[in-house]
């Protein structure tokens, strides 16, 4: 009895352990972080990309710092459009200047290397240009492929035929519609021809005999 007790215990304490070995274990994935292109652009100004190597259909994050003085106007371009930036707050009076954008990469852009060019204008009028090379790579995409019967991509001879008809039945309707609206609006009365006459002026013998006869004046007789 004793054996079996003891016995008992010793698994219990065991198999936590034996469990857990047993158990697959799950590598948790890591964030890696994708690596900034920076360029330096002289006078103490930077250009940042969040990318080395868009892919097309992706979103690139541009970002000039200046740690000296402060800029306050950016003029950039790319594939022939214009980027605007807009100017960070600064959470410090020390704090560098910093000037995004935002560059969106065209789904259907040739992938090839593109110049971004850009003109910063400092607080002393002093105009700094800097360039930028960015090459676009071909984007991954996921695609489906769906297969259907013939009949709904390629109809045979007398599905056309019937089309054909519809097709001009509708366009029967459409042409009798058409010219019943014109009839229509042709034999409409104008306002003028449903306005109601004038009253009739009332004829009396009194009124035609006063119309008749000439007038006369009455002097007073003489002594």
């Amino acid at each position: 009895m004793r054996t079996t007790t003891a016995t008992c215990a010793l698994f219990l304490a065991i198999a936590p352990s034996v469990a857990q070995k047993s158990r697959p274990h799950h590598r948790i994935a890591k964030t890696v972080a994708t690596p900034l292109s920076s360029h330096d652009c002289g006078h103490n100004l930077t250009l940042h990309l969040s990318s080395p190597d868009p892919t097309q259909g992706s979103l690139l994050l541009l970002e000039l710092r200046s740690s000296t003085q402060p800029v306050t106007e950016i003029k950039a371009t790319w594939d022939s459009r214009e980027i605007p930036f807009w100017q960070e707050a600064k959470p410090e009076e020390k704090s560098p200047d910093v000037w995004r954008a935002l560059l969106g990469i065209d789904l259907e852009l040739k992938p090839e290397t593109y110049q971004l060019t850009l003109a910063a204008k400092t607080e002393s009028a002093e105009e700094i240009s800097c360039s930028a090379t960015i090459d676009v790579k071909e984007g991954k995409f996921a695609t489906e492929s769906l297969k259907v019967a013939p009949n709904f991509v390629e109809p045979n001879p007398e599905q056309l035929a019937r089309a054909e008809a519809e097709r001009q039945r509708l366009r029967a309707i459409a042409i009798s519609a058409s010219a019943a609206s014109s009839t229509a609006n042709l034999a409409r009365p104008t306002a003028a021809s449903t306005s109601p006459p004038p009253p009739a002026r009332p004829f009396t013998l009194h009124s035609a005999a006063a119309s008749s006869s000439p007038s006369r004046s009455i002097s007073p007789a003489t002594r």
